[in-house]
């Protein structure tokens, strides 16, 4: 028995943004984006209580330096980061290493900024070559990029008591983490696990609705397919986007739910079988019998991605010796996918229609892949060696495919890796010679700002800056008003807890929405928290934030 399709679909993305995406700005997509989806409260929720957390210690701790905490807490509150004590522990020797790099340097060359400053970005460039060919995540960057920050601050000009301000921001990220690792252990646990069923969830819907749009034009009688059919959904975007950065996240972990192993495979297969179909539907439309093999063939992958939907919240698939109903007709429905290739290739003889041909070899070639992750046992104990990244894109050289050592990254050289590194330093150093000139107090987040956004290609830096000065500058905005609650005499601890949890769910709320404006909420948070809390008592003036 095939376990029900789920009746409601969850969604990662908001329906207001997916129905103006394709027509309408990008600040009409962020608003629409800013609606409730699946999850979004209880991730918003988590994110807020790490991120209080840190405010509270932060006020305690009363030093400007350790004020990375709360900000540190938001950002490893990401939806997909997995939170397990391995990870906690590389996260926390990976904060006190970049710390213990920083000091060193600020030791070794005191009072000598022309040699203290290519240091600097060297040391920089290498770290950010590591985060690149090993299986950190984005994650891993932030906090080796949140202990540096001091670095890029005073030592150059003046190197005194440098080591107390690198310990204190190295405590902060490590306090930070903890925090978030509390935040998810205690606050709606699991959230990532039921972000990434959602995804799988979604994958498999978006691909049945239109394998079903194709069978449905193809039995019409003179219907052209429609152009939409070749493009890929948002909605698509968005799950492909949450899948790439939770396996990437369990890259070197064993995997926290096994039963998701074939079926993001499954998944994954969907959305490329949907648009190879698509395909040979329109090299065959003119052909009656090519248009009447399309539809068979789509609406038996159709009925096989509903049914294996029925699974993607079921938790008891893939046991050692487990006997489920359901996966085994799933496997007899991939095999009856074969078994229809197989007979129309000996029906049509070697000399039979290339577009019929094509049709029927498509229909055994996908029965096959699709059964093969049903039928693979045992299941992998760690995603890295499953290779469960590559129907996602990622290509098989790649670090995250062969479970990158620190040993084979410092041996095999990755030149995108290191033009990528080289890209981001260069920006580092622009910012700090501006900042020496212009403003040398924002020094430190001019430089990360500038690590953060030159972290891809041309087009993604450019939309990733548009989205963080759009995030900086609510931020700000809303830390004017918040000083301005201060100044009109809200000093009480109760008034001030009221404000900075507000601001914090709102800029959570942001954070934890659809992976294309996600960098907002970052730098909302970011701005208000280093503009209020740098200070342990609240500001009485606009002006020195």
């Amino acid at each position: 028995m095939i376990y029900p399709v789920p009746e409601t679909r969850p969604t990662l993305i908001a329906p207001g943004a997916e129905r103006i995406l394709h027509r309408s700005s990008w600040w009409q997509v962020f608003v629409a984006e800013l609606a409730p989806t699946s999850g979004r409260l209880q991730a918003s929720l988590r994110a807020t209580a790490a991120m209080v957390g840190g405010l509270l210690l932060a006020a305690m701790v009363g030093d400007p330096n350790f004020v990375i905490c709360p900000v540190t807490a938001m950002t490893e509150s990401v939806p997909g980061t997995l939170h397990t004590p391995g990870l906690l522990l590389r996260r926390l020797a990976m904060s006190g290493l970049c710390a213990a790099l920083s000091i060193g340097l600020v030791v070794a060359f005191p009072q000598q900024p022309m040699v203290l400053f290519p240091a600097m970005l060297l040391a920089v460039g290498f770290v950010l070559y590591l985060t690149r060919v090993l299986p950190v995540g984005a994650s891993g960057l932030r906090v080796a990029m949140w202990t540096m920050g001091p670095l890029f601050g005073r030592p150059l000009s003046d190197p005194a008591d440098f080591e107390r301000a690198a310990l204190l921001s190295s405590l902060g990220v490590c306090s930070g983490v903890m925090l978030a690792y509390a935040a998810a252990l205690t606050v709606f646990p699991g959230s990532e696990v039921q972000r990434a069923r959602q995804a799988v969830d979604g994958l498999l819907a978006e691909s049945s609705d239109r394998l079903r749009d194709v069978a449905r034009r193809c039995r019409e009688s003179g219907a052209a397919l429609d152009v939409r059919i070749d493009s890929t959904s948002p909605a698509v975007v968005a799950h492909v986007s949450v899948l790439t950065q939770a396996i990437a996240t369990y890259a070197q972990d064993d995997a926290m739910f096994p039963e998701l192993v074939p079926l993001t495979r499954l998944a994954a297969m969907s959305d490329s079988t949907s648009v190879q179909l698509a395909g040979l539907a329109r090299l065959g439309e003119a052909s009656p019998e090519a248009r009447q093999v399309t539809a068979e063939v789509a609406d038996r992958l159709a009925a096989f991605f509903d049914a294996s939907r029925g699974l993607a919240f079921e938790r008891l698939w893939g046991r050692p010796g487990d006997r489920v109903p359901a996966v085994e007709a799933l496997i007899a429905q991939a095999e009856s996918l074969m078994d229809l290739g197989e007979t129309g290739i000996r029906a049509q003889g070697e000399t039979g229609d290339e577009r019929m041909l094509a049709l029927f070899a498509f229909a055994r070639r996908c029965g096959t892949s699709l059964r093969v992750p049903l039928t693979a046992a045992p299941l992998p104990r760690r995603f890295g060696q499953a290779g469960l990244a590559l129907p996602l894109g990622f290509d098989p050289a790649a670090p995250i495919a062969r479970n990158t050592t620190l040993w084979t990254a410092l041996s095999e050289f990755n030149m995108d890796a290191a033009m990528s590194a080289a890209a981001a330093v260069s920006g580092v150093g622009v910012a700090l010679v501006m900042c020496a000139f212009l403003l040398p107090e924002v020094a430190s987040p001019a430089a990360l700002g500038s690590v953060f956004v030159l972290q891809s290609t041309i087009g993604a830096s450019s939309r990733k800056g548009v989205l963080r000065l759009l995030g900086t500058v609510i931020g700000g905005v809303m830390a004017c008003l918040a000083m301005e609650l201060f100044a009109w005499g809200m000093q009480g601890l109760d008034d001030y807890a009221l404000i900075m949890g507000a601001m914090a769910f709102v800029s959570s709320w942001v954070f934890v929405g659809s992976p294309r404006t996600s960098y907002v909420g970052m730098m909302m948070a970011a701005a208000w928290i280093m503009a209020i809390a740098t200070d342990p008592m609240p500001a009485e003036s606009v002006v020195p934030a």
